[in-house]
């Protein structure tokens, strides 16, 4: 049984991850950041490894948070914009990973120089049916990482997690992000309202059945 006090602090840690990936660079609303199971081992693609954050991760989280273009559209605290707040966030969420409530929130990184490129996440939604999200560093932009995250995710969700559907509800705004979504496979589905809040978004959708044609990672 996982402590009431630690509970409580990846409660809250969950919740601060939802604000952040509210409206960030390539990703829309999400609700909340556990998962069915525990990822032991990294998920690679051709180019990145997707893998648990580490404390070694804290800098260039931390640059990301204090980029002004990267958290303009942000509902999130000054706390968490500080660097005290940006750690503080991590070392929970690094604690949650062995834990009975994880939080599906990890970090990316190139395969070969192991630079830091963003960070990524899953969240459940109805039964079979798991959310997106994803996000990338400033000046790894334009490279086509997002497309690549998205797709090695969208892969892990159905193939190893067993879920059936992966949805990516994007703002209606932003143009890079419903690209990215097209571009990893996912079929745009029109406006409608995010399942996960009262936001209108745009909602881009992956099929079990399409993974089976499409460009592994």
């Amino acid at each position: 049984m996982i402590p009431a006090s630690q509970k409580s602090r990846i409660d809250a840690a969950a919740g601060i991850w939802v604000r952040f990936f509210a409206k960030v660079y390539v990703v829309a609303s999400v609700s909340l950041i556990f998962y069915k199971g525990k990822m032991n081992h990294p998920i690679t693609s051709k180019r990145l490894r997707i893998r648990r954050f580490e404390r070694g991760d804290a800098e260039d989280f931390v640059s990301f948070v204090a980029d002004p273009e990267s958290t303009r559209f942000l509902t999130f605290g000054e706390e968490q914009k500080s660097r005290e707040g940006a750690k503080k966030l991590l070392d929970v969420t690094i604690a949650s990973y062995d834990s009975e409530a994880p939080l599906m929130a990890f970090a990316v990184e190139h395969k070969e120089s192991r630079q830091f490129v963003g960070f990524c996440g899953l969240t459940p939604r109805e039964e079979g049916v798991v959310e997106i999200m994803y996000a990338v560093m400033p000046d790894e932009r334009g490279k086509g990482y997002a497309t690549e995250i998205a797709a090695t995710l969208a892969q892990y969700a159905v193939n190893q997690l067993g879920y059936r559907r992966v949805i990516a509800p994007v703002s209606p705004e932003h143009e890079v992000s419903k690209a990215v979504a097209l571009k990893a496979g996912f079929r745009d589905r029109g406006i409608g309202q995010n399942p996960g809040s009262s936001e209108v978004v745009r909602l881009f959708v992956l099929e079990q059945e399409q993974l089976t044609k499409r460009w592994p990672p």
